[in-house]
């Protein structure tokens, strides 16, 4: 017999999933207790299998509930985008599109981009979020954003996925430091010099070590920080010397600092991300090719280093 669930079935997996209990899911739901548990008890009847297991005070979920969980985020991604673009038609306007990225990538090119959409299309809201690379992806994924922006290299079955910049790691410090005498700044170079940089858990900061290790040098950050903005402003403010996934994009913001291309090249190529389900809307489209619009220029204003 063929399994039939509904979304008030979806929406409660879903929810205590995210809340560990199915008071909190009656809170998100704004539903009772007891009607979250009748839901659940009902799926589980419908499914002929268990979907929690209960843990103290909380509700763990099964084996079965988490691999169920992707799918379900994917139906209330469509649903939600389904939700706002019907009230885009409402209001005849041009509807809403949102895009998340690391910082650098959602201040580089996003922010960029959604300004010269709205120079043109003042109509479109563009929602910009900051996520991990591995939350862009299951966000677009499950239709909770419409783009995405990542480094690669990176393969998934449920995207399409397109180059856009190759972005080149730098060196970053005060003007006037002695680096800047320098065309290029190898691990050599940077001995005795307090450094600051990303986590090793993030892929430029996992690049750099590898790189610093391959010429026989251990890259040893004084200050670990989450994005290049931040790892800007200590410089300036006299902590040290950065290495940064790219300078050129903040260059007039930080007209205080220089930057010199790192040695090995250490690249970070940039990725547009949509999601295979269903075509883009309008305002995605438009949106996309704006960033490929900044990505040409940041190109063509030389090294993205």
């Amino acid at each position: 017999m063929a399994v039939r669930l509904d979304l008030r079935q979806i929406r409660a997996l879903a929810a205590i999933v995210r809340g560990g209990s199915a008071s909190a899911a009656a809170e998100t739901l704004a539903i009772s207790q007891p009607a979250v548990s009748k839901i659940i008890a009902g799926m589980e009847d419908e499914l002929g299998y268990r979907l929690f297991r209960r843990s103290g005070r909380r509700l763990a979920p099964t084996p079965e509930a988490l691999a169920l969980m992707p799918l379900a985020e994917r139906v209330l991604g469509e649903l939600d985008r389904l939700n706002r673009g019907a009230e885009a038609v409402g209001r005849g306007s041009g509807g809403q599109v949102s895009i998340a990225g690391n910082h650098t990538l959602i201040s580089a090119l996003a922010a960029r981009a959604a300004t010269r959409l709205r120079s043109v299309r003042p109509e479109i809201s563009v929602s910009l979020i900051v996520l991990p690379p591995n939350e862009t992806v299951t966000s677009v994924v499950s239709g909770h954003v419409d783009i995405g922006l990542s480094y690669g290299p990176l393969h998934h079955s449920q995207l399409v996925i397109e180059d856009v910049g190759a972005w080149a790691c730098a060196c970053v410090f005060p003007s006037g430091h002695r680096l800047e005498g320098l065309p290029t700044v190898s691990p050599r170079d940077l001995a005795g010099e307090t450094l600051l940089t990303y986590s090793e858990s993030s892929p430029t900061g996992a690049a750099l070590r590898r790189q610093f290790h391959a010429e026989q040098h251990e890259l040893v950050p004084a200050i670990i920080l989450s994005s290049t903005p931040l790892v800007l402003d200590m410089i300036r403010n006299g902590q040290g010397v950065g290495l940064v996934d790219t300078f050129v994009p903040f260059a007039t913001a930080y007209p205080d600092l220089s930057g010199r291309p790192l040695t090995p090249r250490i690249e970070n190529v940039s990725k547009l991300l949509v999601s295979t389900a269903g075509a883009p809307s309008s305002a995605a489209i438009a949106l996309a090719a704006e960033v490929r619009a900044v990505a040409r220029a940041l190109g063509t204003a030389g090294s993205l280093g």
